[in-house]
């Protein structure tokens, strides 16, 4: 499993740099799931996650995508 992380950071890391300066993403990060990790891209809307044409998988992880809406500071 620590093996399984470290490969699913590495492939997380390389997918935030690509996606750097989009403004259409949010944060990129890590989700656990039965079978291992995935890799979790949060967008604003749906609209968002068509147009970045995410892969459904990334090097053996799937590639999850999640509309959150706009975050604001309160």
């Amino acid at each position: 499993m620590n093996d399984q992380l470290a490969l699913a950071r590495l492939v997380k890391d390389r997918l935030r740099q690509r996606l750097a300066g989009d403004a259409r993403v949010l944060g990129v990060g890590l989700a656990r799931r039965a079978d291992g990790f995935a890799i979790r891209v949060l967008v604003a809307d749906l609209g968002a996650a068509v147009e970045l044409a995410l892969p459904p998988e990334l090097d053996g992880f799937v590639v999850e995508v999640n509309p959150v809406g706009e975050i604001r500071s309160s």
